[in-house]
């Protein structure tokens, strides 16, 4: 170990930390990042850029193993896999004249850390990695094994979706999954949101969504008040496509299953407040004291958020229902809580790949195997076989779900159509990842009256 102090950037540590935590036991990102910089005080300061690196080295960890290995004969220890990884992050997200400065700060944290030799060592292999990294880029193939290395994937993921989208739909996912993920803030439709997004407006960026608004990058502080109101919420724009197709109005009984951490009955609500506000002459006043959201989920942690998100709501009734949807029998528990049995609509937006939101949740690519597309696509045919006996006749059910793949949308619908002859569809939709949103599907499923 050399004992020699050197001037270092104090969040060297603490991103070398969190990558070898990920490494020793790989746990979703967002879990790593609380563990690391929620709990340890002393470590707060550092998470934006902590974070921005561990999520940048997750996005386009593929590549970054790729460009490593070519460069070494040996695979490093673990310490120093994570040094490498970190710098060749900040590589990657900075102009090129940035790049002696930032191999520099990784040397000189090297050798703080490090015998001599190793600290030698991540410097050759850093000087090589751009131009090696340029090379791989280069490559003129399109095969699989090439985008899934330059665009950190799976081979098995590009593999099926270059079968199933086609090359040139598959490049495009392939491009917006590695951007870095907007914060997007969804505003309600009423004039008290108005009054508080003119106060904090300077905050925020237009999107091309109504109603959305990016912020802007280390506000979040900022903006806490907007978030502790039933105004704003944290949300991509991907969400709202399921809730618009249920079409909920004033006066109504909506079921969302699956609801945890409560985003689309937020979203739900808003939709019913922002007709009584815009179709008075339809829907009056009194109309929104009888309708009545009820979201189900499980899971005390799930719980906990979705009560304490639905709790902001109150210019309509609601209630949070905890339930197994594949192991429990949700009537006996409606029943007793004294809710509805039957709901004018329901939404079911089902647990899934997430293949859709992998710029989103970047670690969730390397968690995934192929046969884990089948055990979804199970379960979401059993919950949404459990979800159909709530609705009352001439109501609507919206599937959702945040995944791209047809196993888990269009074959679940059409398979549940074949043995439900009394339910038709109505409408679906497929929303690929894009530079500004998530990827999604939905299907709206109306039951004969």
């Amino acid at each position: 170990m050399n004992t020699e102090k050197t001037s270092v950037p104090a969040y060297h540590g603490a991103v070398v930390d969190t990558l070898v935590l990920y490494d020793k036991s790989p746990a979703k990102s967002d879990e790593i990042l609380s563990a690391q910089f929620i709990l340890p005080y002393k470590n707060r300061p550092f998470r934006r850029v902590c974070q921005f690196i561990f999520l940048t080295v997750l996005r386009n960890k593929i590549l970054i193993d790729t460009v490593i290995r070519e460069l070494c004969a040996r695979n490093p220890k673990p310490k120093t896999t994570a040094i490498l990884r970190a710098a060749a992050a900040e590589i990657l997200s900075s102009d090129l004249k940035k790049h002696p400065k930032i191999i520099h700060s990784w040397v000189d944290y090297a050798k703080s850390e490090l015998s001599k030799s190793e600290s030698g060592f991540i410097n050759a292999v850093l000087r090589r990695f751009f131009p090696a990294l340029e090379r791989l880029r280069a490559n003129p193939s399109a095969d699989a094994k090439t985008l899934s290395a330059v665009y950190s994937h799976p081979l098995w993921l590009v593999e099926r979706w270059l079968g199933e989208f086609g090359a040139d739909k598959t490049l495009e996912i392939l491009k917006n999954n590695i951007l870095p993920s907007e914060g997007f803030l969804r505003k309600s439709p009423d004039l008290e949101a108005d009054m508080l997004y003119s106060k904090y407006g300077n905050y925020l960026n237009k999107s091309k969504y109504p109603d959305f608004f990016i912020l802007k990058p280390g506000h979040w502080q900022d903006v806490s008040e907007l978030l502790s109101t039933r105004h704003f919420y944290i949300q991509d724009p991907s969400t709202l496509h399921a809730p618009k197709l249920l079409s909920p109005e004033p006066g109504k009984t909506y079921l969302d299953l699956c609801a945890a951490p409560g985003g689309k009955s937020r979203a739900i609500a808003d939709i019913i407040l922002g007709r009584t506000l815009s179709e008075g002459s339809k829907y009056p006043q009194e109309s929104l004291h009888k309708t009545l959201i009820v979201s189900v989920d499980f899971g005390a942690k799930r719980m906990d958020t979705l009560r304490e998100n639905m709790g902001k709501i109150d210019f309509l009734k609601s209630a949070c229902v905890e339930c197994d949807l594949r192991g429990t029998n949700l009537s006996n528990i409606l029943v007793e809580h004294k809710l509805p049995i039957l709901y004018d609509g329901i939404l079911l937006d089902a647990p899934c790949s997430n293949t859709g939101v992998l710029r989103r949740r970047p670690d969730a690519k390397y968690r995934l195997a192929p046969e884990d597309l089948a055990i979804c696509a199970k379960m979401q045919a059993d919950i949404l076989r459990n979800a159909a006996g709530f609705l009352k006749p001439g109501g609507k059910l919206v599937y959702s779900t945040c995944s791209i793949e047809q196993c888990e949308n269009a074959e679940i619908v059409e398979n549940f159509l074949k043995k439900r002859s009394d339910f038709s569809l109505e409408k679906s939709i497929t929303i690929f990842p894009s530079e500004q949103s998530d990827g999604a599907s939905a299907s709206v499923l109306k039951k004969n009256s």
